[in-house]
């Protein structure tokens, strides 16, 4: 599996590189700082999945999640967030991502998600 990481916080995308990378060694992990670092590795570079974080400068996880809807849409999206409220939990619901993790999360949390995407793959190809 191809990942791409995107957060403006370098110690949250090594995290999630060092947990993936355990876990699934033979996954292919890229990064970006924000959401039109993101698009532009997305128009160079074959992704299966990318993991955004929702707030971020220059482009955030929402923005970001439109354009891949438009210009990639068979790529499977989800995110991690710290923000928890009404409004920030009903705009992610709408953008609709195969998961959301919210911080802190786990290595567990972060493996349970990629099972989920590598579930929705297998049942696609059905």
């Amino acid at each position: 599996m191809r990942i791409l990481l995107v957060d403006d916080s370098p110690g949250s995308l090594k995290l999630l590189e060092t947990v993936i990378k355990k876990s699934r060694p033979q996954c292919y992990i890229f990064t970006a700082s924000n959401g039109e670092e993101a698009l532009k590795q997305l128009g160079l570079k074959k992704i299966d999945l990318v993991i955004s974080d929702y707030r971020m400068p220059i482009l955030g996880g929402d923005g970001l999640a439109g354009a891949m809807k438009r210009h990639h849409p068979t790529i499977n999206l989800g995110f991690v967030t710290g923000m928890r409220s009404e409004e920030v939990d009903e705009s992610l619901n709408e953008l609709n991502p195969v998961f959301v993790l919210h911080k802190p999360f786990t290595a567990i949390d972060i493996n349970n998600a990629l099972l989920l995407v590598e579930n929705s793959k297998s049942e696609k190809s059905f």
